[in-house]
């Protein structure tokens, strides 16, 4: 650590603006837009279409998601808006990238007379500015 603070002291203030934007920008790289393939395959394995509400509900949640039952609209991974009379909307436990940003993965499972007909994974960004 004592040589970062020499090297910063040392640097002209042009430096050290390039160096702590370079660390910034190191730590978006951790933000990641997409759900990992295996993350994505896991879960489609999991649920796959014709289970029970009940079930696939059972079957989410064991990979640390919550659900709430809902209808309406939500958008997939690509931003297509989706409607449904009835889905399960199932959220992980952010993963956090930086003070002020995390990584909110995300399953929907869109019911049909009760059974699941699709299922969509999709990761999205929650961010607190201060």
């Amino acid at each position: 650590m004592s040589w970062l603070r020499i090297r910063f002291k040392r640097a002209p203030g042009g430096a050290l603006l390039v160096a702590v934007g370079g660390l910034l920008l190191a730590g978006c790289s951790f933000f990641s837009t997409s759900v990992s393939p295996l993350d994505r395959s896991v879960i489609l394995d999991k649920v796959p279409p014709g289970l029970t509400a009940d079930a696939a509900e059972s079957a989410v949640t064991s990979l640390d998601f919550r659900c709430t039952h809902r209808s309406g609209s939500f958008y997939d991974e690509d931003g297509r808006e989706h409607q449904a009379d009835q889905f399960l909307s199932c959220v992980k436990a952010p993963r956090r990238i930086s003070f002020e940003c995390e990584n909110r993965d995300q399953v929907y499972v869109v019911l049909k007379g009760g059974i699941s007909d699709q299922v969509y994974v999709a990761r999205g960004p929650t961010c607190v500015k201060p």
